[in-house]
């Protein structure tokens, strides 16, 4: 049996601040037994003289490990992994502040669903920002009834990211090639969800998230993240945008099929577009639940009524000028014919109703250019 419920993860590089509004709200508010490690990427601010005097308290212990150079948070991290002692571990970046049940919800959630492998919390990350004079406490409680949902996505990012012990058992430690911040998390990430794990968004807790404590502090940061990002690319191909359009009434089974493979694809690390024939608000809403699939933040639907659907199919197209598409998917003869005669005014590929592993291998080909 694990000693810890949660091994929480933070690395700090100078920000006193910051890390002090980090550790009191984690001591605040977790309310499972965890220990909190932390990493000091040689900090030179008062940061390590303030992380010497730190003590935990009934619910969480503290740890805390020095390194005599800046290795970036990867490396870092590494080095805390090295010494699991619990069923789950949370990277918590040390410019966050967490909310009573923040951990507790991840980690009922995690449990509950076998494919879970990593979990974010809801957070101003993601554009979810407590109202005007709300305090930030009052906010997370309003979530908890959304406790049991989530919203799946392509990847977590390290802001604040639990990953069950398992799945770190299964696909190792992060890769350290990445240059200090950036990428590195989305790595981890995609090599989750090679292995069969699911990202997800936990919609009952909540994290805010200062951002750049200390990316903010490293010079030529932009410089970083595109070596970064070719890194990335070469590794695992760049996100491709892909326009789906679907003819087929959304209850019927072959359009199950064709949102199910949106899923998949986004799954992938690409970026789902379907253009649905019909006007139904309910189905807008519920067509993940109806269809029994999970939601996912990388699938976008657009509906169209039937008597301009053809063209506005077209239009779609069109109007994606600065992000075109990549590859477009019909179910539709008439659709794919016109598009296809338009195609010497954008890039993208039409395919029309491609078997699986057709569309696989020529996903997988556009992926590497």
């Amino acid at each position: 049996m694990a000693k810890y419920r949660c091994d929480i993860i933070v690395v700090t590089w100078n920000g006193l601040e910051y890390i002090k509004g980090c550790v009191n709200s984690v001591l605040a508010c977790t309310g499972v037994k965890s220990r909190l490690i932390i990493v000091d990427n040689a900090s030179r601010d008062d940061t390590r003289e303030y992380l010497r005097g730190l003590k935990g308290n009934d619910n969480v212990d503290i740890e805390v490990k020095f390194n005599s150079e800046n290795a970036g948070p990867g490396k870092a991290r590494n080095i805390a992994l090295g010494d699991i002692q619990a069923d789950f571990v949370c990277f918590l970046d040390s410019d966050t502040t967490v909310t009573p049940g923040w951990l507790s919800v991840m980690i009922d959630l995690a449990g509950n669903n076998r494919e879970i492998g990593m979990i974010n919390p809801s957070s101003n990350n993601f554009n979810q920002v407590p109202p005007e004079c709300m305090p930030l406490n009052d906010y997370a409680a309003s979530l908890f009834g959304y406790k049991d949902k989530y919203l799946e996505v392509g990847h977590c990012i390290s802001f604040c990211m639990l990953i069950k012990k398992e799945v770190i058992e299964k696909i190792g430690f992060i890769d350290e090639g990445y240059v200090l911040a950036l990428y590195e998390d989305t790595d981890y990430s995609m090599t989750a969800a090679r292995a069969g794990y699911r990202c997800v968004i936990a919609r009952g807790s909540y994290v805010w998230h200062h951002g750049h404590g200390s990316t903010g502090q490293v010079r030529k940061i932009n410089a970083i993240a595109e070596k970064n990002k070719e890194r990335f690319y070469k590794k695992w191909g760049r996100p491709l945008r892909i326009l789906q359009v679907v003819s087929r009434e959304t209850k019927n089974g072959e359009f199950k099929n064709a949102l199910s493979s949106s899923i998949q694809l986004a799954r992938d690390g690409n970026y789902m577009y379907l253009f649905i024939k019909g006007e139904d608000p309910s189905a807008r809403l519920n067509i993940f639940e109806q269809s029994g699939l999970a939601e996912h933040a990388n699938v976008h639907l657009k509906f169209c009524g039937d008597k301009n659907f053809i063209w506005s199919s077209l239009w779609q197209v069109l109007i994606k000028r600065k992000k075109s598409y990549d590859l477009i998917i019909s179910d539709d003869e008439r659709v794919a014919s016109l598009l296809m005669k338009f195609a010497p005014l954008y890039k993208a590929a039409v395919l029309l109703r491609p078997g699986a592993q057709d569309l696989a291998r020529i996903v997988r080909g556009l992926k590497s250019q």
